[in-house]
């Protein structure tokens, strides 16, 4: 095992249960992935069992599990090792004494901050897997969309899910695994948890667990704060049932202190860990809220980074547009969502209606082509963006396309800013508009700012300052009425 920091900061305490933690970590041997202490003492302390009166098989102490590391320290590492050891529980014999008897398949859900990238990260894992003692357990490996999973000879399963209120609907889950939590709304829990219901009370399990890791958000990250307040009750009243595990700076510390670093940093200047002047090289460049966030996880408000102001946003007037003289379209660089907005003339100003938005981008193309003939308008759309894809196939179509310019991008989106705050846009109560205003955070190139979409679906925001801007611009057709 590597050297480095153990215990967090704020944390649950290890007690002296009996644990399958000594069972995580040979399964992180068997996968070539060697604990860091922190590692260890998260699996110890998480993976305590008690015993149950009437129940053959001990139960998990925990149903939630909260994990709170910076940047770069191995989070999905314990998420590989973690999922792996819970399907291959059913048949690792070293843990029947310990659970008391053999648990029956267990069944995993893989989140991540959106369906790509958790994508990404399930295949990283099944990657580890595959070049391990334990790939001969599995059956199959499942890549077809949407049905994302690999499947175990023993009837166990880990498979992707999507974060979404309907992705998890139909699932029973023993195990959650959520990777960067930060990024989705605490109302994703009401999605998730009844996933565990079923199997929680199911005489062949070890008991349901949720698990989420990740380093520190801003204000949209209301599921974090959610569970991180939760966990840090439990750990002043002593409530095992909810475990938090906290690598966090003091809220007044000296950010670019190294001191800090070091009993922040689990992994600080170990081999194989993240280096000072690596982490003193991000201190000089990233935004110090960023980095508070990201390296020292601490929460730190980002309002001045917000595109738009929320609060601007709902004093504007409601209503849509009498006409349409435009569509904005716009998708995530990621191609897991996309957005199409309505923008026209009202009587208090550009007045914006989210006509479509919707995951993937397979229905992006008739759509657009169908709305856009059938009300005889342009589409504007980022020539160079993550919809430039869409240009030939709207051309071909006959469909007017009005190609935004790199720096013209940038200008809608300080444009349709002040717009909001002046109030000249008019739109109605929307949540998607209210989640895409959310993850909307700006983008630095050189001295001026855009959009930054990789904090999440911000397409239908997008969609909007590029309709706004080709209305002010561009010499559009007559709008047909709407």
């Amino acid at each position: 095992m590597r050297q480095g920091l153990t215990k967090p900061r704020i944390g649950t305490p290890r007690s002296s249960a009996i644990t399958l933690g000594p069972i995580a970590a040979d399964v992180a041997v068997g996968l070539g992935c060697e604990w860091w202490p922190w590692q260890k003492y998260v699996g110890d302390t998480s993976l305590e069992l008690r015993r149950q009166r009437g129940r053959k098989l001990a139960r998990l102490t925990a149903k939630q599990v909260t994990v709170e590391v910076s940047r770069q320290t191995g989070k999905s590492v314990v998420a590989r090792v973690r999922g792996w050891t819970q399907c291959l529980l059913p048949e690792l014999i070293d843990a029947y004494p310990i659970i008391g008897g053999q648990p029956g398949p267990q069944h995993v859900g893989w989140l991540c901050q959106d369906r790509a990238n958790a994508i990404r990260s399930w295949q990283d894992a099944v990657e580890v897997l595959r070049e391990s003692i334990y790939w001969s357990s599995v059956r199959r490996v499942r890549t077809q969309r949407g049905d994302e999973s690999v499947l175990f000879k023993s009837g166990s399963y880990l498979r992707v899910v999507t974060p979404s209120r309907t992705g998890p609907r139909g699932l029973d889950l023993d195990l959650i695994l959520l990777d960067e939590a930060l990024a989705h709304p605490a109302a994703l829990l009401a999605s998730l948890n009844p996933t565990q219901a079923a199997r929680d009370s199911n005489p062949h399990s070890i008991g349901a667990q949720f698990v989420a890791l990740s380093n520190e958000g801003d204000d949209t990250a209301t599921l974090l704060h959610t569970l991180t307040e939760a966990g840090r009750r439990a750990v002043a009243e002593g409530d095992r049932s909810r475990m938090l595990f906290e690598w966090s700076a003091e809220s007044d510390c000296d950010p670019y202190d190294p001191a800090v670093w070091k009993r922040t940093i689990p992994t600080l200047d170990r081999p194989g860990g993240i280096s000072t002047e690596f982490v003193r090289m991000q201190a000089e460049t990233m935004d110090v809220a960023d980095f508070r966030r990201e390296y020292l996880c601490l929460h730190t408000p980002r309002p001045a980074q917000q595109v738009v102001d929320a609060d601007e946003w709902d004093r504007c007037p409601r209503g849509t547009p009498r006409h349409a003289f435009v569509f904005g379209v716009d998708c995530t660089p990621s191609g897991s969502a996309a957005s199409i907005v309505a923008v026209g003339p009202h009587d208090a100003g550009h007045g914006v209606e989210l006509i479509d938005n919707r995951g993937g981008i397979d229905w992006l193309t008739p759509t657009v082509i169908d709305k856009a003939k059938r009300w005889n308008v342009p589409v504007a759309l980022d020539g160079a963006g993550p919809c430039g894809w869409l240009v030939p196939a709207l051309e071909a179509a006959e469909v007017e396309v009005i190609k935004i310019k790199a720096g013209d991008v940038l200008a809608a989106a300080s444009k349709f800013s002040v717009l909001v705050g002046d109030g000249g846009i008019v739109h109605q109560d929307d949540a998607r508009f209210d989640t895409a205003i959310s993850a909307a955070t700006r983008r630095r190139s050189g001295d001026r700012w855009g959009f930054d979409r990789h904090g999440g679906d911000v397409s239908a925001l997008v969609a909007a300052a590029l309709g706004v801007w080709a209305v002010e611009t561009t010499a559009v057709l007559q709008p047909q009425v709407w």
